[in-house]
């Protein structure tokens, strides 16, 4: 269970665009990509949302399931 004080310290982890990317080889370097650019600090650095349906870890457009959905 976290406490008060490891939820601060993550809080201020996240508000300061620090991430610490798992090093036991689980995730993908695609993955790690699209978390670390999805967490930038200055808005105009973080990905859309356009950009994170077609990051290549998501699979592109063609993946997203809203994408097939009738006009």
């Amino acid at each position: 269970e976290e406490t008060e004080a490891e939820n601060a310290a993550l809080s201020a982890k996240v508000c300061a665009g620090e991430w610490d990317a798992p090093l036991d080889g689980k995730c993908s370097e695609a993955a790690i990509d699209l978390v670390r650019r999805m967490l930038a600090v200055e808005a105009s650095e973080r990905c859309s949302l356009d950009e994170v349906c077609e990051h290549a870890w998501v699979g592109g457009l063609e993946a997203v399931p809203w994408q097939a959905l009738p006009g």
